[in-house]
This record gives structure tokens, C-alpha cells and sequence, in this order.
């Protein structure tokens, strides 16, 4: 790229000492410590001590690989990271903020745990106008952006409350019906983990098979899936072949809330099977509704006892087949049944419009946001009221 007027283009390893960050033992950290100690998302902890005392720029090598950090004091940058000290013709948060623009997630060279190379941080090339000008550039940039992050609060509230009434009128509509104390085993035919497909020998044949992403509360996304190596014959045999009206649970995830979620399956047309990390519940059809039993498993008493049965080893949470089964579950008539999943789908269509008007919102300041990073990094931001038009234009081409 050709730099604009009074810049000077450089390759970062050319000006900047990239540093691995360090391991730091448990008995040396504390929240209570002055210094914070940070892994590649961010502040974990802190210490005592500092690994560096100056401003400092931290980016993820592994995991949340790219994520950029600043700190303007002392810190300890973990073995998880490369650290930047931030030399005194730079000032620090534009470094930052040009780091952030170069969206170097990009650059992950892994095949299992993302990884970015030191080599490739590196090979980036950076832009250094003068120091009075990179202050300009940041203070316009981070008024800009002071407002897209306003935005973008007023969004996750107006999600939050969606969310919440959905939430209470389930609640409502559960605890009102009543109904006749049993557990999820009683009402199920069959509960059954997934088949376990390893890693290393996936393949591009054989049935469709979903992934632990792939059950969310309430919803099921097909598209996330991936080839089982499995024949029709084998997938049979094993008995893992979904069928319209099964429910899935999530069984294992390193989130906690995302533990038991369900889902029911719907006709899909196709052959799919689902993993070991998921759970199948086949209901009896005569005393309740698949439906019926995802809306309890997110909602109400069953959900908050499915919660207290979660255990988590290892960083993964997870519950077993026993557990689901020995859930309570307060069980109305089908006809109560049938009209709980009605008064429920008619709010959560209507949360789900708003959710979605949410998100399109936020791919909308996502991508104000890029073009604002791409205007300030090609010096065409003045702080006045034209600075709107080009990011727009710039915004409308990403």
C-alpha cells in the first residue's frame, strides 16, 4: 500500500521487538495484584510482579489468536501471548488501534488449537505518521468510536429485554399449568448419547453429523455439520440416526449455560446423526410433546434443577445421560401442553423479529467500526461533519 503524505510505511519487525510472553505460577497470582496478568483474551488475574513496566501492547498467539490489548502500566503477559513495549515514537493506543484495524485473527496458521507465528506478526506492515498526528488521528477515531459503542449498549439492552419477556412468559405459562411431578427418563423411550467420531479420521463422506455448536436453546442449525465417515448401514447400527420429533441436548461445552440446552428436530428431508458430546431423547408421545420438553429444559423449575446437576472437570461442563434422565419434570395434560407451546411460539416470534432486526443492526456497526479503522489508517478522517459520508462509503464496500 502506498502510505499517505508524511507517513512512513515500515514492516513491523522492522521497528517493533516482538517478545513472547511467560508462564507465571498460580501461587504468584492474585486479583488483588497490582500488576494484571493477561492471556490472549485479556485480563485473567493479577501480581505483584512485572514481566514489563512499560505501555505495552499484548497480542493473542494462541487461543483468541490476534486479539489486541493495551496497557498503559506495568503487566505480565502470559506465555499464551507476544507482548510489544510500546517505544516513544509511537503512541501507544494508536499502535493498538492500528493492530486492531489489520485484523490479524486472519493470520492463524493452525489445524487444531488457533496459532498465530511470530514470523507472520512481523511481516505486517505498519503505518507511522508523526506523533502529534498519530494523537489527532486517535482522539477523532476514538470520539467516532465512543458512539458506534453507545449504539451498540442500546442494542444488547433492547436484546436483553426481549429475551426477558420470553423468559417470563414462559415461567408464567409453566408454573400455571400445574400438572403431575415426573422425570424426563419416564416420559422418554430412549435417552442416548451420540456416536463418536474421532477428530483425526473425519472425512468428506458419509452421513451428515452435527457438532456440539449446533444446539442452541430452542434451535437447531443444520448448516454447522460436518461428515461422519459413517455408512447408513453403520449409522444404524449404532442406533444414531436422528428422526423428526427427537430432542437433542448439549451434553458437554466449556460454556455452563450452554450445558442441557434442547432442541427438537425437525423433518430435515436427509439423513443426519449427531455426536457423542450431545444427548437424544426420544419422547413418549402419548404423555408429552417433544416441544413441550425443550421449552421446560430452558425455562422454569426443570431448567434450574437441569443447572444445579452440571459439573465441570477439566474446564468442560458437562451433564451425563443419568442425570437428564433423574430430572424432574412437572407434566400438564397434552392439551395444556399444546397450549403452553402456542402462547410461547406467538412471543418468541416476536422476539425473534426483534433479535433479528438486533443483529442486522450489529453487522451494521461491525462494519461501520472496520470502516472507521481503514478511514484513520488511510488519514481520511478530518473530525468534521464529512468524516460520516466517507465512512459510509467505505462501509457500504466492505
Amino acid at each position: 500500500m502506498s502510505p499517505p503524505s508524511g507517513w512512513k510505511l515500515a514492516r513491523l519487525g522492522d521497528i517493533l521487538i516482538v517478545r513472547y510472553g511467560k508462564a507465571l505460577q498460580a501461587n504468584s497470582r492474585s486479583q488483588d495484584g497490582e500488576f494484571p496478568v493477561l492471556g490472549s483474551a485479556g485480563r485473567l488475574t493479577g501480581t505483584s510482579q512485572a514481566l514489563t513496566r512499560q505501555p505495552t501492547v499484548v497480542v493473542g498467539r494462541k487461543g483468541a489468536v490476534g486479539a489486541v490489548h493495551l496497557v498503559e502500566g506495568g503487566s505480565w503477559p502470559l506465555d499464551t501471548t507476544y507482548y510489544i513495549d510500546v517505544p516513544p515514537s509511537f503512541e501507544p493506543r494508536f499502535l493498538a488501534w492500528q493492530l486492531r484495524a489489520l485484523d490479524l485473527a486472519k493470520l492463524d496458521s493452525s489445524t487444531a488449537v488457533p496459532s498465530l507465528r511470530r514470523q507472520d506478526l512481523e511481516a505486517q506492515s505498519l503505518l507511522q505518521p508523526e506523533l502529534h498526528e498519530q494523537r489527532r488521528i486517535v482522539d477523532i477515531l476514538e470520539d467516532h468510536l465512543s458512539r458506534l459503542d453507545a449504539a451498540g449498549s442500546g442494542l444488547a439492552s433492547i436484546t436483553a429485554r426481549a429475551e426477558a419477556l420470553l423468559a417470563s412468559q414462559a415461567a408464567v405459562s409453566l408454573a400455571a399449568a400445574g400438572g403431575q411431578m415426573t422425570t424426563i427418563g419416564a416420559v422418554s423411550t430412549n435417552v442416548k448419547n451420540g456416536v463418536f467420531v474421532s477428530r483425526s479420521t473425519q472425512q468428506a463422506t458419509g452421513v451428515p453429523i452435527l457438532r456440539i455448536g449446533s444446539v442452541r436453546p430452542m434451535k437447531i442449525d443444520f448448516s454447522n455439520s460436518g461428515r461422519s465417515g459413517l455408512t447408513d448401514a453403520e449409522v444404524d447400527a449404532a442406533g444414531g440416526r436422528l428422526a423428526e420429533g427427537d430432542v437433542l441436548f448439549t451434553r458437554y461445552n466449556g460454556n455452563p449455560e450452554l450445558v442441557a440446552s434442547a432442541a427438537v428436530v425437525p423433518a430435515t428431508g436427509r439423513a443426519f446423526t449427531y455426536p457423542d458430546k450431545l444427548i437424544r431423547v426420544r419422547v413418549r408421545q402419548d404423555v408429552v410433546r417433544s416441544e413441550f420438553l425443550a421449552v421446560a429444559a430452558r425455562w422454569g423449575a426443570t431448567r434450574t434443577n437441569l443447572q444445579s446437576r452440571v459439573k465441570t472437570t477439566s474446564g468442560q461442563a458437562g451433564i451425563s445421560g443419568a442425570d437428564l434422565k433423574a430430572t424432574p419434570l412437572i407434566l400438564p395434560s397434552l392439551a395444556e401442553q399444546d397450549a403452553i407451546i402456542a402462547r410461547i411460539g406467538e412471543v418468541a416470534h416476536g422476539a425473534a423479529a426483534l433479535i433479528d432486526s438486533v443483529s442486522r443492526a450489529h453487522r451494521r456497526s461491525h462494519a461501520l467500526r472496520r470502516a472507521l479503522l481503514a478511514a484513520a489508517f488511510s488519514d481520511q478522517l478530518a473530525g468534521v461533519a464529512s468524516d460520516s459520508d466517507r465512512i459510509e462509503e467505505l462501509a457500504s464496500a466492505l
